[in-house]
C-alpha cells in the first residue's frame, strides 16, 4: 500500500499541479528528501495532506485507484531499484510541476 500511495500522489499532482503552492511544495520537499523508504515516504505525504483537506480528499481514490492496480489486481511489492526511482519521480513531479502562473493583466 505505501507504493500504491506514493504512485497515487505523485499522478494526482501531475494532474493538478495547482493543488499545491511553491511553499507547500517546498515544505513538502523538505520533508521527503532526507527519507529513503516507500514506507517512510508514504506516511510523510499522509501526514503532509491532512494538513490540506483539498488535497487530502482527491488523494484518496486516486489511492483506491492504484491499490487496485490494472483490471483490480493488487501490485506486488517494489524493489530497492523501484523504490529509488518512485522516490525521484515523485520528488521531480513536486519540485518541477509547478502550478500554472496567472498571466492575467489588471
Amino acid at each position: 500500500m505505501y507504493k500504491e500511495t506514493v504512485v497515487a500522489f505523485t499522478q494526482l499532482l501531475q494532474q493538478h499541479p495547482q493543488l499545491a503552492s511553491k511553499s507547500q511544495r517546498d515544505d513538502l520537499l523538505q520533508r521527503l528528501s532526507s527519507l529513503t523508504t516507500l514506507k517512510e515516504l508514504s506516511n510523510a505525504l499522509v501526514n503532509w495532506c491532512e494538513k490540506y483537506p483539498g488535497i487530502d480528499k482527491l488523494l484518496v481514490p486516486e489511492t483506491t485507484e492504484a491499490i487496485r492496480g490494472p483490471g483490480g489486481t493488487t501490485s506486488s511489492e517494489p524493489s530497492p531499484e523501484e523504490e529509488k526511482k518512485l522516490k525521484e519521480e515523485l520528488l521531480n513531479v513536486i519540485n518541477n510541476n509547478e502550478p500554472p502562473k496567472d498571466t492575467k493583466k489588471t
